[in-house]
């Protein structure tokens, strides 16, 4: 006999006099002063017994609770793993257990794995696939290191679960079948509807939250039916957005009972949309294409088909952003302060003219405006400076009334120009590194192009290549105040622009930091003068040219010193461009023109000097060869996430090979002989 403690031995044992309901026994523990206080009278229990008595019926207790708040999807990715497994082993497939934990995790996806219950183990997912299926047996490698296959020794065609559903020729049962199916649905989607809390936002990201996890797998398996084959990541996620999509569809196309049974007093009216069921499909399609087309027509027509809210509702839910966004600005004594911006943080602005496609009689009456966009790394740390917006339900059209102050000023005076500033010019030129990786690229698509049997280059241009090596940028977030119905080159309006930036900065960071906003060409050379005018914001404002018109600056200056240099001739005369399109891109007219012109340019030189270059030194072209053919191979490959790392670890090697035969000094020594 052994004492039981009673720290929580009191509260197990009162757990299985109760699972019991043996009432001797109930009558023995209300002796005590306390149900919960075994030692109160002096239990005593033989550890044998307490195991088989107590420990044992607790746990398979706490067992079934746990398997009873399984997840719906949760049970349906089980039973398509299962149905899985039991047709693959009855066509004498062996299944090894870490290919088969795969498929069901793919199945589940991150939100399944993470409320799993209970938590997941490869064993639990073996001993639920042998219990449900016993035709499957499981059977250890020789390599202990590698996971348990799974097969049928039997493998008899009997047991199949897809058979028994194939094999059930009569219609009315399937008709019954679908029939019991729809009713289900529809109580699920009642019910998930009735759960669904109003929100102060408007949702226009889908996940698997949004829709029952009954109607979703139900959706999925019609697509592609039980799985066949072992999945993976990519073709789930592709299933499992187009049946995420068909899902939403339908919840928003459902119709209650009270619907159904109402009787409207016009055979034309149809039923009336229930604004509570819009969910982010439906939402976030109908603003996006009345955003990019403003089109009615297209909206009706998609509404029609159930794809998304009517163009009315879509106006309404406009609206309502508008009058959110109105009530930020009175935070701020008129200043919209994105909800994304945080403290501490940096922010960038830029802002430009924004006119709209208007046709008028006599031209005037156009509408013209300025907008100004901030920009902010999204995974920095901080506390937000505004609250998120409050987004009502709008009944009406009307636009809560806002109006920026635009501030007065003057031309301002040509002032004389005292430069103090030490301009500093970077002397080391090109770092070493950046011309041995660019030349790599160069030798690689030369030497692959210079090939027997002219078979063309697998390796990418410029950019494709550069892209599979460069390393994936932190996401910025971008937003826009509310757009200034004054034209952008107006001295004032330039003022308040100014002004509203540097108050979104002094939120943000305080009076440490400057300003810095981007313009244009027009713009920037009118900031300039505005900011001479006035020494006050000069010294916290840093105007800054947008990237595209210093890249059309710097073109510009390549195209006026390549002017009658022999290579305009030789795109004439080669026939790759007329003598107009040549005048274009000498002046930088067309910038992807020109850009790409520069970049062939470029190659097609290199490639005559590399060539010559390796028949004057073939033992170099010989050490860059296998390297090349590495990078070429990695190129081939079709995953993405793979061939980028491939093409890197290829990258790598070509550099490697080029530092160790001194390929970019021996190249500069040759060009100087030469």
């Amino acid at each position: 006999m052994s004492r039981v403690r009673t720290g929580n031995a009191g509260e197990k044992l009162r757990t299985a006099v109760e699972m019991s309901g043996d009432d001797s026994l109930k009558t023995r523990l209300n002796t005590s002063i306390s149900p919960t206080d075994a030692h109160a009278i002096d239990v005593k229990y033989h550890k044998s017994c307490w195991t088989a008595h107590v420990f044992h019926p607790v746990r398979d207790a706490t067992k079934t609770r746990n398997t009873l708040m399984e997840h719906p999807l949760q049970k349906a990715s089980l039973i398509e793993l299962i149905n899985l497994v039991d047709v693959q082993t009855q066509q004498q497939a062996y299944l090894p257990m870490d290919s088969i934990e795969t498929t069901y995790l793919n199945m589940l996806g991150p939100d399944g794995l993470e409320n799993h219950s209970p938590t997941f183990t490869r064993k639990w997912l073996k001993e639920k696939i042998l219990t449900e299926v016993p035709s499957v047996k499981s059977v250890p490698r020789t390599d202990r290191r590698k996971s348990s296959v799974l097969y049928s020794p039997d493998a008899c065609e009997e047991g199949m679960v897809h058979c028994a559903i194939a094999s059930d020729d009569d219609s009315v049962t399937q008709m019954k079948a679908i029939y019991k199916s729809a009713h289900v649905i529809r109580k699920v989607i009642t019910d998930f509807t009735k759960k669904d809390k109003p929100s102060t936002a408007i949702p226009v990201s889908s996940n698997i939250d949004d829709v029952p996890a009954e109607l979703y797998t139900l959706i999925r398996w019609i697509m592609v039916g039980p799985v066949q084959d072992l999945e993976n990541e990519t073709r789930t996620s592709a299933v499992d957005r187009a049946a995420l999509t068909v899902s939403q569809n339908i919840m928003f196309g459902f119709k209650s009972d009270r619907q159904v049974k109402y009787k409207p007093s016009s055979d034309m009216k149809t039923f009336r949309p229930q604004h509570m069921r819009g969910n982010p499909q439906v939402l976030g399609l109908g603003l996006t294409v009345h955003h990019d087309t403003r089109s009615k027509m297209l909206m009706s027509l998609l509404n029609s088909q159930g794809h998304c809210v009517s163009y009315g509702r879509t106006l309404l839910l406009e609206t309502a952003l508008a009058n959110a966004v109105v009530q930020n600005t009175r935070q701020f004594q008129g200043l919209y302060v994105p909800p994304f911006l945080k403290t501490g943080a940096f922010v960038f602005l830029a802002a430009d003219n924004t006119d709209f496609a208007e046709d008028t009689a006599d031209g005037k009456g156009t509408t013209h405006g300025t907008i100004t966009a901030v920009y902010q790394k999204a995974d920095v740390p901080g506390e937000p400076i505004a609250p998120p917006l409050v987004i009502g339900d709008a009944k009406s059209l009307s636009v809560t009334p806002y109006h920026v102050d635009v501030l007065h000023c003057d031309k301002p005076k040509p002032q004389p120009i005292h430069r103090t500033e030490d301009f500093v010019i970077n002397e080391v030129g090109v770092s070493e590194s950046y011309q041995l990786t660019q030349l790599g690229w160069i030798v690689a698509s030369a030497i692959s192009r210079m090939k027997e049997g002219g078979q063309s280059s697998k390796i990418p241009g410029w950019a494709g290549y550069y892209s599979l090596l460069s390393a994936g940028q932190s996401v910025t977030q971008v937003g826009a105040l509310p757009l200034l119905p004054e034209v952008a080159h107006e001295w004032p309006t330039l003022l308040t622009v100014i002004m509203q930036a540097s108050q979104l900065r002094y939120l943000a960071v305080g009076d440490d930091h400057p300003t810095v906003i981007s313009f244009d060409m027009a713009l920037y050379e009118k900031v300039l003068q505005l900011l001479d005018a006035r020494p006050n914001l000069k010294s916290i404002v840093v105007p800054r040219l947008g990237e595209l018109h210093v890249v059309m600056a710097a073109l510009r200056s390549l195209g006026a010193s390549m002017e009658n240099s022999g290579i305009d001739d030789a795109w004439i005369e080669a026939d790759v461009y007329g003598s107009a399109t040549t005048r274009q891109i000498l002046k930088c007219n067309h910038y992807k023109r020109v850009l790409r012109t520069h970049i062939y340019s470029y190659v097609a030189l290199y490639e005559i000097a590399l060539d010559e270059f390796f028949m004057d030194n073939p033992y170099l072209r010989e050490a860059c060869l296998e390297a090349t053919e590495g990078v070429e191979a990695a190129c081939s490959k079709g995953n993405k996430c793979t061939k980028a790392e491939s093409v890197k670890e290829a990258n790598i090697t070509l550099l490697e090979a080029l530092a160790t035969a001194e390929v970019v000094k021996q190249f500069k020594e040759w060009e100087t002989e030469r």
